[in-house]
């Protein structure tokens, strides 16, 4: 139940995160669209999982890279299962998409751990 509770918090950090920077985008887009506009719509999302995942590793005991998978593979499936609610198909470039995801999450989680045992 206690490691249920960290992951329900580490992914509402997450998603507060993610709602706070798409506002800073949609804010941005009044103003200009071009390439800024592009990258923060793709760095965003990527933050906010490492944010995330950092959270995860903070919380974990050993095995940061499994703890850092299993984050994002919980968050991959929240916003595929979103996608198809919606109504949008899955192309090669959200798979593409969902491995960076997977890697920033692992690393982001082996940060944790790591920031975790310098503070002992």
């Amino acid at each position: 139940m206690n490691y249920l509770k960290k992951i329900i918090k580490a992914l509402g950090i997450t998603f507060l995160t993610l709602l706070i920077g798409l506002l800073i985008i949609t804010i941005y887009s009044y103003i200009s669209e071009g390439l800024v506009f592009k990258i923060l719509k793709i760095l965003i999302p990527i933050l906010a999982i490492l944010i995330g995942s950092i959270i995860i590793g903070k919380n974990s005991n050993k095995n940061g890279l499994f703890e850092g998978l299993k984050f994002g593979i919980i968050f991959i499936l929240i916003i595929t299962l979103l996608n198809l609610i919606f109504g949008n198909n899955i192309h090669i470039k959200q798979i593409i998409y969902y491995l960076i995801i997977l890697f920033i999450s692992s690393i982001g989680s082996m940060l944790g751990i790591n920031k975790k045992i310098d503070k002992n």
